[in-house]
């Protein structure tokens, strides 16, 4: 098993059938190693894989078989045709009357059929028949061995497709995958093709599958080239029926459908069928070739079996005789997370600090680490804020010589209800013409400080690019090493800036006179809610705000 990168960019070029082909894969081996987890935790399973007997599927082939009921049809058409002749009826007048049967046909209530019902069914009866093509043939083991497969089928693409397409030889492909994983119930389906928030934030496993955004992006490229719906047809193993939708997606992550999910008999008792149509460049053999085949050596609990446009089949059986032990769930390293998974873990917490929340989460933070962490963050959530925290007080960082300069910090008070001293936050404003000129000598340099530090990471995230961008191993470490002098003058900087807020502090503790109390402040609430903003460590995970 592995963890690959998300491919939500969905470009032309042979990549392309690649990122199709790795995206459906990867989430149907998840489906069905699913499956099997949640089957081997039950104390007597009757449906769960065995894999105790050898697979042999040498003379298999899936499009042999589809030939062969292709033919079977064709002899029963024309023994139809004998009979009816033998009978006396014509074969237009047979035609005719089954062609225009949907239209007058007419239900025991006397009323006539609605046609847009009909073309439905009609549609659902195609879409059986294309995914049966593909089961049909693997009907005896449907059920007792893991096994997906994959078929790709080329066309020409309509000449209104390409019209305004710069690549040359691009074509229609149609992609079909199926598994016999775990399956989705009707509800689930309904939610299928959206963009959805990650589910295993909280429980980060080692399943190849995405955040929710790789299936969605691939229904957005494939409707917007072709224009053409997405078809699904799930069951699980709870389930009599299996679930049938034909839909399209739209830009407010909501669903159209042309075939609301529906009840319809199912070949296998539990399991997904998936099929889109896309554009792209025409196919070359060897880019899904051997993705399939390094998927296949690395999960030989599984028979995977892949139809390329060309008609040509590769069955990779299941070599492997147990399935590999369910992962235990890891915590994530801190610099691994993306900020959608880390608001998730976040809203759903219940610790009741932000230190306490980064120990427990995530692997190697200790409490000397997050405590680290939390400095980092309020340090820079200061100069966001423009409120610096001192060992005393706080102070607002202003921009301009002609605001007001405040500064707040917490007192012993008698107020309310309470006969007791206790804390509250008191708000200045200075008003000695020598302390708001020694305040403005100190926090010029604070700002000048924090003008380098952001000069100094700007520099940091150029070489981080150029990184990306170097053609040699010789030239990537020349890179690094000029981040790695530049990470020393950030922490000069980190530590300069904590110097002048000493002197900040210091000026504001030792001086008694030239500020007066604010009682009556109009704005009293938003410097309150500032001063509770900037203090991260003081703040429960779940009440975190978007700043923090």
């Amino acid at each position: 098993m592995r963890r690959r990168t998300q491919l939500v960019g969905f470009e032309f070029g042979y990549w392309k059938h690649v990122q199709y082909c790795a995206e459906f894969t990867d989430n149907a081996l998840d489906a069905i190693e699913s499956f099997q987890w949640k089957e081997l935790q039950k104390d007597e399973s009757k449906i769960k894989f065995s894999l105790d007997q050898e697979l042999f599927l040498e003379k298999f082939s899936i499009l042999e078989s589809a030939k062969e009921e292709k033919k079977s049809q064709h002899l029963d058409s024309e023994a139809k045709q004998t009979l009816m002749h033998e009978f006396g009826i014509g074969s237009t007048e047979a035609e005719v009357s089954f062609t225009q049967e949907p239209e007058l046909k007419e239900e025991e209530s006397g009323e006539i059929s609605d046609k847009a019902e009909l073309e439905v069914e009609e549609e659902v009866k195609r879409i059986i028949d294309d995914m049966e093509e593909l089961i049909i043939p693997i009907e005896s083991i449907i059920d007792v061995e893991p096994i997906v497969i994959i078929r790709i089928r080329e066309s020409e693409a309509p000449s209104l497709l390409t019209s305004e397409i710069s690549q040359k030889n691009v074509m229609s492909y149609t992609f079909e995958i199926f598994d016999n994983g775990t399956g989705m119930a009707k509800v689930d389906l309904r939610k299928f093709g959206r963009y959805l928030a990650s589910s295993k934030s909280l429980e980060l496993k080692q399943t190849r599958g995405s955040q929710g955004f790789g299936s969605p992006s691939a229904f957005s490229d494939a409707q917007n080239t072709t224009g053409k719906p997405i078809i699904a047809v799930s069951k699980t193993a709870d389930n009599v029926y299996a679930t049938v939708s034909e839909f399209f997606t739209t830009s407010k992550n909501e669903k159209k459908y042309l075939i609301h999910p529906s009840d319809i008999d199912s070949p296998f008792l539990h399991g997904t069928y998936i099929k889109l149509n896309y554009l792209n460049v025409k196919y070359i053999r060897g880019y899904i070739e051997k993705y399939i085949e390094e998927t296949a050596f690395l999960n030989s609990h599984v028979t995977i079996i892949y139809i390329d446009p060309y008609g040509n089949e590769k069955i990779y059986r299941r070599l492997a005789s147990a399935f590999p032990k369910q992962p235990k769930y890891a915590k994530p390293h801190p610099t691994s997370i993306n900020i959608g998974d880390f608001q998730d873990l976040v809203t759903k917490s219940e610790n009741k600090s932000v230190s306490a929340f980064l120990q427990e989460n995530f692997v190697r933070v200790s409490s000397k680490t997050a405590k680290q962490i939390l400095s980092m963050a309020e340090k820079d959530l200061q100069d966001k804020l423009n409120l610096l925290i001192l060992k005393d007080a706080f102070v607002k960082i202003m921009e301009k010589k002609t605001d007001n300069i405040h500064f707040l910090r917490y007192e012993k008070r008698i107020y309310g209800r309470s006969n007791k001293p206790r804390d509250k936050l008191i708000i200045f404003r200075v008003e000695s013409e020598e302390f708001i000129e020694k305040y403005w000598e100190i926090i010029s340099k604070y700002n000048n400080s924090t003008k380098e530090y952001e000069n100094i990471n700007n520099q940091i995230k150029k070489h981080n690019n150029r990184i990306e961008k170097a053609g040699t191993q010789k030239e990537i470490k020349s890179i690094e090493k000029e981040i790695r002098k530049l990470l020393k003058d950030i922490e000069r900087k980190r530590k300069d800036k904590d110097n002048i807020k000493l002197e900040l502090n210091n000026l504001f503790k030792n001086v008694k006179d030239g500020f007066i109390e604010l009682n009556k402040l109009k704005n009293r609430d938003e410097f309150e809610a500032l001063v509770i903003e900037v203090q991260i460590s003081k703040a429960k995970p779940a009440d975190l705000t978007k700043e923090q």
